[in-house]
């Protein structure tokens, strides 16, 4: 290691150029730059929940009967519920009539559905064009989930209403609902009729709490996915944007590179882009400079210090030069070492990978440790969850389960062992990164709400747009 990680000397060296490239600050600015970079033409998933939920909910007395447990047991049995399936005329299709007639769609659980639906249409017509800031949608789709959630426990309560109303029916024997139910079940008393009541009441909860969680699971994955989606793309920007900003004599062939890759995506999709836009001669212009870039596609670049990375089926290569090769590079107080573990950590993270495995090759078996706390110190920076990270060191594999914080024994100790303080500030760091995406996409409350509201009321107004080319 180099001269300024002797203990006398560590307080002066500096990873800066980290912060400048991509720090929190920095990643934040380069999507406000690129935004309308970020590529969701796949759209939001999820768009048939409520149509699924429509299609599994209780809609006539046969649905009650069918309805099994997840063993595959009838809910409702005994000779009773045997008797309402044979046929009693004209008392069993009385019977059939009023529950049917006590579950039908309301006006506003249609109004709801077809709310949805236009919604979901219009929110993806909106990602293809390009017109909606992907920070929003997270929230937009939350409202649009609660207002359909609340149609869907409004309708149940007003059909459990409706059926308890059944139940209640004034109308003098013979003809009320009740000496229906009993000459249809072969009911011999109310006490009877109550039973059958109540029964039909929970197995009616059941099913509504087992439909509405269905339709929760299917929105939020939807949800879930689009904020994976737009997570790779912030990735994939960032690291661009970051390429970009750096200033060296590899700055000219960075940009090129990349301008190459954005050439040839707009000749393939001509229609997918207004202006050209060239990273060569003007700053990039925070329009859509890095639209199609993929960093996949970049089989040679030039680190933050200018040693190539090569890229070969997704693995990536540098060579970084030995202490005698290059002295200024181990014995400056930039910690070029770091520098370069993190742009190859950011690489394989904009490529798309959630998992990763970095590993280091070193003669002195000191130096590869620390190369390969760097490794793994730089991972979690990038954004890569622990738990999908493997560090190999000379051949020695190290994951969080086994060998990153404590060895198998003290021939093979842990990667971090001696080393506590870093091992806890880089696990605080891998919280803060995890409550940071899960805060992005949790339901919004209060004000951010409110906000979100108003954002979906706006688009609901606004006509979608007629530009139904590719954004890719």
């Amino acid at each position: 290691m180099g001269l300024f990680q002797k203990p006398l000397l560590r307080r002066w060296a500096t990873t800066k150029k980290l912060d400048e490239t991509w720090g929190p600050d920095k990643r934040r600015e380069y999507i406000q730059t690129y935004l309308k970079s970020v590529n969701l033409d796949q759209g939001v998933t999820g768009s048939d929940s409520f149509d699924g939920y429509q299609q599994r909910r209780f809609r006539q007395i046969e649905d009650f009967l069918d309805y099994k447990d997840d063993k595959g047991n009838l809910i409702l049995k005994g000779r009773h519920w045997e008797e309402l399936k044979n046929d009693h005329p004209p008392h069993t299709q009385a019977v059939k009539d009023a529950v049917k007639d006590a579950l039908e769609d309301t006006d506003e659980l249609t109004d709801a559905l077809t709310q949805f639906n236009n919604d979901f249409a219009r929110i993806n017509a909106g990602l293809k064009a390009g017109e909606i800031d992907p920070r929003q949608l997270p929230g937009i789709l939350h409202v649009a989930k609660l207002d359909a959630k609340k149609a869907i426990e409004q309708h149940h309560t007003h059909a459990k209403h409706e059926l308890e109303a059944k139940f209640n029916d004034p109308t003098p024997p013979p003809n009320g609902f009740k000496d229906k139910l009993k000459a249809s079940m072969n009911l011999t008393d109310d006490a009877q009729v109550a039973k059958v009541k109540k029964e039909m009441l929970d197995t009616l909860d059941k099913k509504y709490k087992a439909e509405l969680a269905e339709f929760e699971n299917s929105v939020n994955k939807g949800i879930t996915d689009i904020q994976t989606a737009i997570q790779r793309e912030h990735d994939r920007i960032s690291y661009l944007a970051g390429l970009l900003s750096l200033t060296d004599k590899n700055t000219s062939a960075r940009r090129k590179a990349i301008q190459d890759l954005y050439d040839e995506h707009r000749r393939q999709n001509p229609d997918a882009y207004n202006d050209p836009v060239s990273l060569l001669t003007n700053p990039p212009t925070g329009d859509a400079s890095l639209k199609g870039v993929r960093p996949d596609k970049l089989k040679l670049i030039h680190s933050i210090t200018g040693i190539p990375i090569t890229n070969e089926n997704g693995t990536f290569h540098m060579q970084l030069p030995a202490w005698w090769q290059d002295p200024l590079y181990h014995n400056s107080r930039h910690q070029n070492v770091d520098y370069d573990i993190q742009n190859l950590a950011e690489a394989v993270r904009a490529c798309g990978y959630d998992k990763i495995i970095m590993s280091v090759s070193c003669d002195n078996p000191d130096d590869a440790r620390e190369y390969g706390r760097k490794m793994y110190e730089a991972c979690i920076n990038a954004g890569f969850d622990p738990d999908n990270i493997t560090i190999t060191v000379n051949g020695e594999k190290f994951t969080k389960k086994e060998g990153l914080k404590q060895g198998k024994d003290n021939e093979h100790p842990g990667l971090f062992q001696g080393f506590s303080d870093r091992w806890e500030k880089t696990e605080q760091r891998a919280k803060k990164l995890k409550e940071e995406r899960e805060q992005f996409g949790k339901e919004p409350e209060g004000l951010d709400l409110q906000k979100c509201k108003n954002t979906l009321q706006e688009l609901r107004t606004t006509p979608a747009p007629t530009h139904t080319g590719p954004i890719i």
